[in-house]
């Protein structure tokens, strides 16, 4: 039964009650609402009442008196009934409604006469303190319950928030649940019901991405209608004045039927005309009910072409019912009901596993079908209820059960309640959370696992690193960890392909995997770095290990049919040292590997005290860019050195190219890159500082083109870490977006040596930057391969000469020729020329000379702080 259908139910047998209760209880009742410390009287049943019944209970029972009675209770107050005899044979109850805070929301005020005066009209009812008393106790029992459903349903949506998904189909799943749960959270929302209608339309349209959401509602007469609550899109216009005093027949959906109308629909003419009138594409229409009268429509408009799919069907029926929900509720809000039937049917439709028992009799009450149905294995039934009637005071706590029957996992709650015969029960709630089990278990292999050799990563050995570091100085045993490095591992994957340089990787994962055996954990930690974690009870299992390492990289590799060598060095780091962190141990290591290659490579090498001091250097730089990188990357300044312009007259400056330099606030001076970039790079940081001068340098070229130098251009470049590791396209998009800089004007620097590393890759990639509007520079070319060919396959703007062949243009003939080539060259694929490294002028003259576009070197100027650079080329 869907929600809005039980939702009609519930309201049908709610207004059957509404007024036997009070008859068949002889009680009368007023509601008074709490808002801000303040008191108001709110709905009462005396709509059935007659006349003179009215007049007679308003003498006997004064609104000012029961106030009175109402305002004596107190947040602070243990107490939930107050009685106060009026005198006269009749008798007041408060009775206090909390929220799950104990905070106070209202306070319903039970009236009983026990003996009618002689001036009462026959219609009053008497009852008898004991039956008031009664009513009021069930009374309780159902607010209780209520206040539970509350808490669970906070408890699912917090649940819901923690689910997070890498795959599409997931996250769009994650998405939807997540609107309708903030949907959800409206339920309980103690505004105007326009307001909240709003804010529950507000979501869903947003998430279903249409034009329009409103309410439309007809005037007391049930003849005109008009929008009561809406929302719109930012560029959209309001219905809201076409509809004013629109008669009902000239809307042709508000007839208690339901329409969802997709653009390629044929319409009837009424619609159609509508439709034209209105200017609507799309839309789709849903009623609301006031007592089984569809007085109300919910409508989701699209001003343009759209097809209406099945899963935004479902999703505005859901919400629909939500809205239904609510205004049933306020509708019916407070109705009691006397008799089991009712309570039953509140349980059956909580949407939940729901089971009642007595625990002092180790009996079950009630279970309702939800719950029946997620427990048909017999053992799991048996051992579920051995959870369920457990003597302990589990109350307020949270069971998760593993059902083995069925594989699935539960989470169940507890509460005390009081039954319908007054003893104290527990309310026992069971969720069904396997899929968001299953959910967080894909998450957390994920992030732990090497997405290409399938061993541990880099974070998973930190974790399982720092745990042996405790292990060991609880115990007193030692550990190591071996650090392995390939041995010009580059060479391979230029030679070989990359394709054959991911095999090989995993092929030595696998050999290391077998080497370790059962003694240590292996881990890729990089590119082209292993990790093996060991605890040591003696030398030997070390030595046993190095010396099966030694023997696998000292023979020849058969990867993919071929044959090759592969050799690499090893460095050792031994823990715990006194107050060991697990970052200093991997820092040791790091030192010997370093030593190892230092020393030739296809070393092992340990660390020692001579390296101590290095090690405790680099140390501290990780630490220290860690912690800036942490803290917004606000210690990073961004320097900018003059790009000239040789074509115009004079010289002028044209751009600059973007510099990141750290002062670090921990180390106490000025860090440059080639200090700490590599570091960035080894401790996967650098995809965040890339990020942030990429964006501080988009903002300040936007700056400069509307301060008077619109073809401002300015030069960012881009690590092997951006465009390999990280989603590149989509960041540089965000960047463009945050600083609305004209995308023309932000160039994007390769190094040559990155452009060819994977040359269909890499062109993939630069064109994805391309079609973003960007331009991309091909940096320090001619040091690398330098193979002219595939500059017609890259999507090149901008070429930049390395410095090594201005050092030596006028006297070296082959630097003179080569930058004259590629300008021409550059010139046949539409591409501007840099030279970079101009120092002397007797340089800047010849190339003067030749078709050069730009150029930039201390001839010109330093790299320079920003208002530095602005004071000098801005202002």
């Amino acid at each position: 039964m869907d929600i809005e259908r039980r939702s009609r139910k519930v309201k049908r047998l709610a207004s059957k009650l509404e007024k036997e209760f009070c008859r068949s209880n002889h009680v009368y009742i007023r509601y008074f609402k709490r808002d801000n410390d303040k008191y108001t009287r709110e709905m009462t049943f005396e709509e059935w009442m007659s006349e003179a019944e009215k007049k007679y209970l308003e003498n006997v029972f004064s609104p000012y008196d029961d106030l009175g009675l109402v305002e004596r209770f107190m947040d602070s107050s243990p107490e939930s009934i107050i009685n106060k005899s009026t005198g006269d044979g009749a008798f007041s109850y408060g009775v206090c409604l909390r929220n799950p805070s104990g905070k106070i929301v209202g306070v319903a005020v039970f009236h009983g006469i026990t003996e009618a005066r002689v001036d009462a009209p026959k219609e009053i009812m008497t009852t008898n303190e004991e039956d008031l008393m009664s009513s009021i106790s069930f009374f309780s029992i159902l607010y209780e319950t209520e206040s539970l459903m509350e808490n669970e349903n906070e408890s699912i949506r917090g649940a819901l928030d923690e689910v997070q998904s890498e795959s599409d189909k997931t996250s769009l799943l994650l998405k939807e649940k997540m609107a309708f749960s903030d949907i959800l959270s409206k339920l309980e929302s103690e505004g105007e019901f326009t307001e909240v209608a709003k804010s529950i339309l507000g979501i869903a349209m947003k998430q279903l991405g249409f034009d329009e959401a409103a309410l439309v509602g007809l005037d007391a007469n049930g003849t005109k209608a008009n929008i009561i609550s809406e929302c719109v899109s930012a560029d959209v216009f309001s219905l809201s004045d076409k509809y004013h005093n629109l008669l009902k027949e000239d809307v042709p959906f508000f007839n208690g039927r339901r329409y969802t109308i997709s653009t390629s629909n044929d319409l009837p003419e009424k619609f159609l005309h509508f439709f034209k009138t209105m200017n609507i594409k799309a839309g789709a229409f849903y009623p609301l009910y006031i007592r089984e009268d569809a007085s109300m429509y919910v409508q989701f408009i699209s001003f343009t072409d759209r097809v209406i799919e099945h899963s935004e069907i479902k999703f505005m029926a859901e919400v629909t019912s939500v809205l239904q929900s609510i205004l049933t509720r306020r509708i019916t809000t407070n109705s009691l009901t006397s008799s089991y039937v009712t309570l039953e049917e509140i349980l059956e439709n909580a949407g939940c596993g729901m089971q009642v028992v007595d625990v002092e009799e180790r009996r079950i009450l009630y279970s309702n079908s939800i719950f029946k149905e997620m427990i048909l294995n017999p053992k799991d039934k048996s051992e579920i209820e051995e959870i369920l009637l457990t003597r302990e005071d589990v109350v307020d706590q949270k069971t998760r059960f593993h059902a083995t029957g069925t594989d699935k996992w539960y989470d169940i709650t507890f509460s005390h309640i009081k039954w319908v015969d007054g003893r104290m029960v527990r309310l026992c709630t069971l969720y069904d959370i396997s899929l968001l089990r299953q959910y967080q278990e894909k998450i957390e292999h994920q992030a732990n696992t090497d997405y290409l050799t399938g061993l541990a990563n880099r974070k998973r050995f930190e974790l399982d690193l720092s745990l042996n570091i405790r292990r060991a100085t609880r115990t007193g045993q030692n550990g190591a960890i071996i650090l392995i490095g390939l041995d010009d591992f580059n060479n391979i994957n230029d030679s070989l392909g990359h394709t054959f340089g991911d095999e090989m990787l995993r092929t030595v994962a696998e050999t290391l995997e077998k080497i370790a055996a059962s003694s240590a954990t292996v881990y890729r930690i990089g590119g082209d770095e292993f990790v093996l974690l060991l605890s040591l009870s003696n030398s030997r299992e070390m030595d046993a290990i190095l010396h099966k390492i030694k023997e696998a990289f000292s023979s020849r590799w058969n990867v993919m049919d071929t044959e090759c060598y592969c050799t690499a060095s090893v460095g050792i780091a031994y823990y715990p040292i006194e107050n060991d962190k697990s970052m200093a141990v991997f820092a040791r290591a790091d030192v010997a590997l370093r030593d190892a290659k230092k020393h030739g490579k296809n070393q092992v090498s340990y660390f020692n005290a001579s390296q101590k001091e290095a090690s405790e250097e680099r140390l501290s730089m990780e630490m220290a860019l860690r912690e800036a990188v942490d803290l917004g990357c606000n210690e990073f300044e961004v320097y900018y050195q003059p790009l000239v312009d040789i074509s115009k007259e004079g010289y002028p400056c044209c751009g600059a190219e973007a510099l990141v330099r750290w002062q670090s606030k921990k180390l106490g001076r000025m860090v440059m890159p080639n200090e700490f970039i590599p570091v960035a790079e080894h401790l996967g940081l650098i995809l965040r500082i890339g990020s942030y001068v990429m964006l501080e340098a988009a903002k300040k070229c936007r700056h400069w083109n509307d301060f008077g130098h619109p073809e401002y251009k300015v030069n960012v470049n881009l690590s092997v870490s951006q465009l390999l590791q990280g989603n590149i396209v989509d960041t540089v998009e965000e960047v463009l977006s945050i600083s609305g800089v004209n995308p023309k004007n932000l160039t994007l620097e390769v190094t040559e040596s990155l452009a060819i590393y994977d040359i269909e890759k890499m062109t993939s990639i630069l064109k994805d930057l391309h079609e973003l509007g960007v331009r991309v520079a091909l940096d320090d070319f001619g040091t690398g391969y330098s193979s002219l060919s595939y500059l017609k396959f890259l999507p090149l703007d901008v070429i930049k000469i390395d410095k090594c062949f201005v050092d030596q243009i006028g006297d070296n003939g082959f630097s003179n020729a080569f930058i004259d080539t590629v300008s021409k060259l550059a010139n046949t694929i539409n591409a501007n020329v840099v030279v970079e490294g101009v120092e002397k002028k007797e340089q800047a003259s010849v190339l003067s000379g030749m078709d050069i576009d730009m150029i930039q070197g201390y001839l010109y100027d330093k790299p320079l702080p920003q208002a530095e650079f602005e004071k000098k080329y801005v202002e």
